[in-house]
């Protein structure tokens, strides 16, 4: 495991998966670093349907909706395209750490 400053293992620069607060001891995320960035990443498809009227509310008005995984016409595909329009959490994701707030 690369380690800090320190000499001491550092789990962020080794891609470690780590357990969220508040999320539950099965959803982590991945902190990984390349060329001095440093990116945390879900375990889990994270995805903020079900709450896009409240993002309204705060001022956001466009959203992108990242469908290469799937594709537009298959189930999967039609399953987020459903949730969207109903704006109703989508099954199998999560928020991430949005319900937390930015601090």
């Amino acid at each position: 495991m690369p380690t800090g400053a320190d000499g001491v293992a550092d789990p962020a620069q080794s891609g470690q998966v780590r357990a969220a607060a508040g999320l539950g001891p099965r959803r982590g995320y991945r902190v990984l670093q390349r060329g001095g960035l440093t990116s945390v990443r879900p375990e889990q498809d994270f995805s903020l349907i079900g709450h896009l009227a409240e993002l309204r509310s705060l001022g956001c008005g466009r959203f992108l909706i990242e469908l290469a995984q799937h594709g537009p016409f298959t189930p999967a595909g039609r399953q987020v395209l459903a949730a969207l329009a109903k704006d109703q959490p989508l099954a199998g994701t999560s928020p991430f750490n949005y319900l937390h707030g930015m601090t």
